[in-house]
């Protein structure tokens, strides 16, 4: 039994040694921006693993889905773009990017509509 008892604390402080030391992970934060209304059809999504957005047109209006978004980075500048994808109803295109670690990123789906104002979802901020 004393044995056993020894070799229960040596796993439990292995354990605590372990867990102590391990390295840490920046866990991202997924996030998603869609066009509401009846004439919405854009949605996008902002994929934490892999720094991604996945833009999809929800709709085959004819009108053309996007995404705007914009990040700080490290050294305090502010990185603006968009990615206006060739895609049709039901479809969807992904982009990569390589965002700063643990770095907010703010983004909202757009809709680009022939002879009239764009239309906007929400202002969604992801983490990397």
């Amino acid at each position: 039994m004393k044995l056993r008892g020894k070799i229960l604390t040596t796993g439990a402080v292995t354990a605590v040694v372990l867990m102590t030391f391990a390295p840490t992970a920046s866990a991202g934060q997924d996030a998603y921006s869609e066009v509401p209304g009846k004439d919405g059809g854009v949605g996008v999504r902002f994929i934490s693993n892999g720094d991604k957005f996945e833009i999809c047109d929800l709709r085959d209006e004819g009108d053309s889905a996007y995404v705007e978004y914009e990040y700080v980075r490290y050294d305090g500048t502010v990185q603006r773009g968009e990615h206006r994808p060739d895609i049709n109803g039901g479809h969807c295109k992904t982009y990569s990017h390589d965002f700063g670690e643990g770095r907010k990123v703010k983004f909202r789906a757009g809709q680009d509509i022939v002879l009239r104002p764009d239309l906007y979802g929400p202002w969604k901020t992801g983490i990397a």
